[in-house]
């Protein structure tokens, strides 16, 4: 079964900086971005899920979403992505051995069902401090309304308790401690490779 790993958070909590130590950690290379699947939406466009390759000698997967400089991940896909993506899953036709993702766009609750039905899948939820996570959101200077960011963090605990009341594995990762940190980057990389 293809192993998969997902990570959650709200805005500011790390999840693009986890998952490029994640990439590095595992040694792969990402190959240009391709399509995967296409879907028709209710006005009859087009919404495609798109993602990268990911290839080392130990791993053959996909990364789900736009690999770029800023703000990567399910972040530079389509807003409904999710739905062409939940297609996707259930058609099996992806062939590898891990998918990692991570960001808000695909973390829907239908999606994380369909990748949680279709894959062995692990949820790392990264939360932090909020004085830390104010100093982050800060730094970064994306400008995001604070009821915004409130929204993110309740998005991310409902969908970690509906998660685990389907039967999924979710860890909640202390993202401003360095010790959780580092634990859930060798947790991710054990699960993918396994």
């Amino acid at each position: 079964m293809t192993q998969s790993v997902y990570i959650l958070g709200a805005a500011g909590t790390g999840k693009s900086t986890f998952t490029a130590e994640l990439l590095k950690r595992l040694g792969v290379k990402l190959g240009p971005l391709q399509d995967f699947h296409a879907k028709l939406n209710a006005k009859g466009s087009k919404v495609t899920m798109r993602g990268h390759e990911m290839v080392s000698p130990d791993l053959l997967g996909l990364y789900l979403g736009v690999m770029r400089d800023q703000f990567p991940g399910s972040d530079g896909l389509d807003r409904a992505s999710s739905l062409p993506g939940e297609e996707w899953l259930y058609t099996g036709q992806f062939q590898c051995d891990a998918i990692l993702a991570e960001g808000a766009t695909l973390a829907t609750r239908r999606f994380m069902n369909a990748l949680h039905d279709t894959t062995n899948l692990l949820v790392l939820a990264l939360r932090c401090d909020p004085v830390i996570h104010d100093l982050r959101l800060a730094g970064r200077g994306a400008g995001q309304v604070s009821s915004f960011v409130l929204s993110t963090v309740t998005k991310t605990e409902n969908l970690v308790k509906d998660l685990r009341e389907a039967g999924a594995r979710v860890e909640w990762i202390d993202a401003d401690v360095p010790a959780h940190w580092t634990a859930a980057l060798q947790l991710a990389e054990s699960h993918l490779t396994a």
